[in-house]
């Protein structure tokens, strides 16, 4: 496992709120990643003139930009007071990441896939593209997709064709893989102690979708053949943006009105 660690200070770091006012950031990042691309920015952000102009404000799902023009979703804050000033530690994950874990490929695919069709369906409607700089041999699958995020079919896909990657903007470059190196976990849940106020956006979501009423009561019990389907968007989706929950499957509900409490 490789890591790099990069200090930077400076004026030039940005944060974005969700009506998309930018402030400029008086403080200190630390930017970590690995060969395969898990990334990460952390920043300290402390009281003064230009940071209290949105210190008290800050939130989760706010974007940071970094030194690198790179956009973070905020997924984690610490605040803490320090007399009549407050302090926050925040750590973003790049926003492709973001992009993906809070997106699903809903039907399940079980055939023959070049890796060509594999990601177009991973990249499909995300806002990010991807190049193939080397050929893949196809594979068989069996469940692409089937309700799981679109990372997790990301992670599994850069497994199987033997891949690395690289992000560059919006574009994700594909590449095969030289050595041993398969490290693409993305950890980007904390378990912080001696914090005044944490706040952790690692499961919020804003729309879910349901399948029930499905089942032959003789063991085929397939989801995909659901006779009731239902979905759900929070108002909270115009100012986080829509965040795909785990799909409900439950073969058993069998009226809309129970679906939707559900």
């Amino acid at each position: 496992m490789s890591f790099y660690f990069k200090k930077k200070g400076g004026t030039q770091l940005h944060v974005t709120d969700y009506a998309g006012n930018e402030y400029i950031v008086q403080a200190l990042s630390t930017n970590e990643g690995d060969l395969n691309g898990n990334q990460s920015v952390s920043v300290s952000i402390k009281s003064s003139k230009v940071n209290d102009l949105f210190i008290n404000d800050i939130d989760k799902l706010w974007t940071i930009t970094d030194l690198d023009n790179v956009e973070h979703k905020i997924i984690y804050l610490n605040k803490k007071g320090s007399g009549d000033k407050l302090n926050v530690d925040i750590r973003g994950i790049p926003l492709f990441f973001h992009r993906l874990d809070n997106d699903r490929i809903y039907e399940a695919y079980n055939e023959h896939m070049t890796a060509h069709l594999a990601f177009t369906r991973i990249f499909e409607d995300t806002g990010f593209t991807f190049v193939l700089v080397d050929s893949f041999n196809a594979i068989q699958w069996e469940g692409f997709g089937g309700g799981e995020t679109k990372l997790e079919t990301f992670k599994r896909a850069v497994n199987r064709y033997g891949a690395a990657f690289e992000i560059v903007g919006n574009i994700v470059y594909l590449k095969k893989l030289i050595g041993n190196d398969t490290n693409h976990m993305y950890r980007h849940r904390l378990n912080a102690s001696n914090i005044t106020q944490e706040i952790d956006a690692g499961d919020m979501w804003t729309y879910a979708k349901g399948y029930a009423d499905y089942g032959d009561e003789e063991g085929g019990e397939d989801w995909q053949d659901a006779k009731l389907t239902s979905e759900y968007t929070s108002p909270l989706a115009s100012i986080l943006g829509v965040l795909h929950a785990p799909p409900i499957k439950n073969g058993n509900i069998t009226t809309t009105s129970t679906m939707d409490e559900q």
